[in-house]
């Protein structure tokens, strides 16, 4: 509303979820006239906030995705070639891969790779459909789904809820990327109807694999739906394995995506502190060189992190948890409602629905931070306590 009027009155077409956050901030504090000294450390500060909780939730998805292709790889080696490999050792092979991969430095480049992936996880759905159809609907007690058999379906209990606000909190956190996407788009104004099309699209989806899918495998489940696939017939060990496959290689396209985001902000500061283009003044005929390499060590440095630390963590399920509870309840479930009170209150009294509008805002703020503080804890204590077991 006057939020986005504002931002069109100071010359600002486009701002990330960090700048958003120091307007909104900005704004709430020169409406109701408060701490004049402090606005712009308050702006800064909020800034500063939304982007370690940015680096953190894309990195950890970063971290993620590599425990997956790494176990989707062990996977088919060893269903196809009898092949035992370790997690780690699967992980470490796709590291050079990675690497050379996230050099790529624009994001309309990366359009071919996701189009391309988004036909691997349609094949992969319709794969993951058939084996659960499958389950549903064969006599064979070995493969018969989980709730066709006494007992292999129950409700979760209340301890596992916080695990289960993380899961969901990763799934669906995308607001790292909407900005930038939305800031490259060449109607920006269609983004509102693209982002609401695809979440509802993904909604459904969610729903509805996730029902079906613990309704196949009940506590059998694993981390990924894609990792329960298996069969002894040698077809459909084949369309299994592909399926695997493929939805590593959308995974891999969507760790570009991801190692994009932070990159986009942290690059700029990083080589302005190094004096980067202090070099470039100097080394005129090789600015290029110059740039590219520190670039690429950096990018280097940065896969090489993430790949340590997918291989240190233990569990995907927990890691995932770990990643959705911290960085995405707090990206999607508790900053976002605190921005829309802070640039309504100054508007409350010529607001009719102001009030509803509220009690929504604190409603979600609540439970994102009640997300936040149980399901980390959880998270985290599962993770100790596996160290603790396995020394």
């Amino acid at each position: 509303g006057s939020l986005v009027l504002e931002y069109g009155r100071r010359g600002k077409e486009s701002l990330d979820y960090a700048q958003t956050t120091g307007e909104a901030v900005t704004y709430f504090l020169e409406e109701q006239n408060l701490l004049r000294n402090k606005r712009l450390f308050l702006k800064k500060a909020s800034g500063v906030l939304i982007n370690f909780f940015l680096i953190t939730t894309q990195f950890g998805f970063c971290c993620v995705y590599f425990v997956f292709i790494g176990i989707s790889f062990q996977q088919v080696l060893e269903d196809v070639y009898g092949v035992s490999l370790r997690k780690e050792v699967a992980i470490a092979i796709f590291v050079p891969l990675v690497i050379v991969a996230t050099w790529i430095r624009n994001l309309d480049e990366l359009a071919p790779l996701s189009t391309i992936a988004n036909i691997c996880i349609a094949f992969s759905l319709l794969v993951i459909v058939y084996d659960e159809m499958e389950r549903f609907l064969t006599d064979r007690e070995d493969i018969k789904a989980a709730v066709r058999v006494p007992g292999g379906v129950k409700l979760a209990t209340y301890q596992t809820l916080p695990l289960f606000f993380g899961g969901v909190a990763f799934a669906f956190e995308g607001i790292g990327v909407v900005l930038p996407l939305e800031n490259k788009m060449r109607r920006p104004e269609h983004a509102v109807s693209v982002v609401t099309v695809g979440m509802t699209m993904v909604v459904l989806l969610y729903m509805f694999f996730g029902v079906l899918g613990y309704l196949a495998f009940g506590a059998k489940i694993e981390a990924s739906i894609t990792f329960n696939l298996s069969s002894d017939n040698s077809v459909e060990k084949i369309f299994f394995s592909l399926a695997k496959l493929y939805y590593a290689y959308a995974i891999f396209a969507g760790y570009l995506l991801q190692f994009y985001v932070p990159m986009d902000f942290l690059e700029v500061p990083l080589y302005s502190r190094l004096r980067l283009h202090h070099l470039e003044y100097r080394f005129p005929h090789r600015r290029n060189w110059v740039f590219s390499t520190f670039q690429i060590l950096f990018r280097l440095t940065v896969v090489l992190i993430t790949a340590g630390i997918a291989v240190s963590l233990p569990d995907l399920e927990d890691l995932i948890s770990l990643v959705g509870a911290f960085s995405c309840s707090a990206l999607a479930f508790i900053i976002p409602p605190c921005l829309e009170m802070l640039t309504v209150f100054p508007q409350r009294k010529s607001r009719r629905w102001w009030l509803p509008l509220f009690v929504k805002d604190i409603a979600i703020t609540v439970t994102g931070i009640v997300g936040f503080l149980f399901g980390t804890y959880s998270t985290l204590v599962n993770i100790v306590e596996y160290f603790r077991k396995n020394g």
